[in-house]
């Protein structure tokens, strides 16, 4: 059979057409459309889904300005063909030109705006994990420093415990410049902020990675399509005058 316009006859085969297109299920279709009304949409999913797997439109278009292609026209043919279907199956998959290009922007601007607040996240988390070191080190060597402060000879008490005390006293001079006077509930709220936010980090290269790589399989499909059409255009512009081009 053949759509109105349409030059040749196409078999109905589930090879050409997919599933739900042979003679007898046409023929049952419109005769008893109640029947599949409510399956139309799934049908034509699944018909689609069918195309663009039969076709690879995850291929770009074949470039055929090579000599190999100039001097074999059979080979420039089936080049040709191929093109037509992945640029088709692109097309079905993408709704419209337009569509594909917003959805390629949107994504494009998702991928960004999670960048930009990755950023902004790493350096909350450098200062945080900053603040929590120095909160480690006060209260791990304020014992130290307490007893110091009783020791009844604060000179061989220094000598045995040098190293923590000058932790202790460095950390407190650090959390003083930050504007911190330290408490054990501060340093559980650090810890707390630290967990959350690399909770937030984790979504946000999680959905990174998502959209660019969605971006970039659109704007491959965008480019494939748009050259394809741009080829077509060239060749019916450098068609003989009043010869019919089989592409316009």
């Amino acid at each position: 059979f053949k759509a109105p316009k349409q030059e040749r006859f196409i078999r109905g085969s589930l090879r050409n057409l997919g599933p739900g297109y042979t003679k007898e299920e046409i023929r049952d279709r419109i005769e008893n459309r109640e029947k599949y009304r409510d399956f139309e949409s799934k049908i034509i999913k699944t018909h689609r889904q069918d195309i663009m797997k039969r076709t690879a439109p995850h291929k770009k278009l074949i470039d055929t300005s090579g000599d190999k292609f100039i001097n074999s026209p059979g080979l420039k043919r089936w080049a040709d063909k191929q093109n037509l279907k992945t640029a088709a199956a692109l097309y079905a998959d993408a709704g419209s030109i337009t569509k594909l290009k917003e959805d390629m922007e949107k994504e494009s601007s998702i991928a960004g705006a999670a960048r930009t607040e990755l950023v902004a996240i790493d350096q909350q988390l450098k200062d945080l994990k900053e603040l929590k070191y120095n909160l480690d080190q006060y209260k791990e060597n304020l014992p130290f420093h307490q007893k110091y402060r009783k020791s009844g000879d604060p000179d061989r008490y220094m000598r045995m415990h040098e190293t923590e005390l000058i932790l202790f006293d460095g950390a407190k001079r650090k959390l003083l410049q930050m504007g911190i006077r330290p408490k054990m509930s501060e340093l559980n709220k650090v810890n707390s902020d630290i967990e959350a936010l690399e909770s937030k980090k984790a979504e946000l290269e999680e959905t990174y990675r998502s959209s660019t790589a969605r971006s970039k399989e659109l704007r491959s499909s965008y480019e494939s399509i748009t050259q394809f059409l741009d080829k077509q255009k060239d060749e019916a512009a450098a068609d003989k005058p009043g010869k019919k081009n089989r592409f316009r």
